[in-house]
């Protein structure tokens, strides 16, 4: 099932309002997210090939998290994560954005070694690949 960008608007709303800190609340956000998940052939390969190939690391229900912070993102939006680790979430990034058709350019900062800090970029135009955009000595 292709992700629903009205579910993902409502989802939002509603758990943004009406979220209370109890463990038993918040393990039922966890287990719907998880479900969520479960739906989304998109979110479902994501999640096993990051770790398959140990791309990164997170909780399944992470991604719909995602999905949901995404579905408030403007259709000519920009995302920048800090802290890249594998790309995994900039991944994320391109690919539920082009689920819900947006046009989200995607930017990462991280530093590569402790020489230098990298800018990388990865946005809809592109074949979905990190790259070093550049350098910051």
């Amino acid at each position: 099932m292709k992700l629903n960008k009205e579910l993902l608007v409502q989802d939002f709303e509603r758990f943004s309002n009406e979220w209370v800190d109890t463990p038993e609340y918040n393990s039922f956000i966890y287990d719907y997210f998880d479900q969520q998940v479960d739906l989304s052939p998109l979110l479902t390969n994501h999640n096993q090939v990051i770790a398959k190939y140990k791309l990164g690391y997170g909780e399944k229900a992470f991604r719909y998290l995602w999905a949901l912070v995404f579905s408030q993102a403007p259709k000519d939006g920009k995302f920048l994560e800090i802290g890249v680790f594998k790309g995994s979430i900039l991944a994320l990034s391109q690919l539920i954005s082009n689920e819900l058709e947006l046009n989200l350019s995607t930017y990462g900062l991280t530093p590569l070694d402790i020489q230098e800090i990298s800018i990388l970029i990865m946005t809809t135009t592109t074949t979905n690949t990190l790259y070093p955009f550049y350098t910051i000595i």
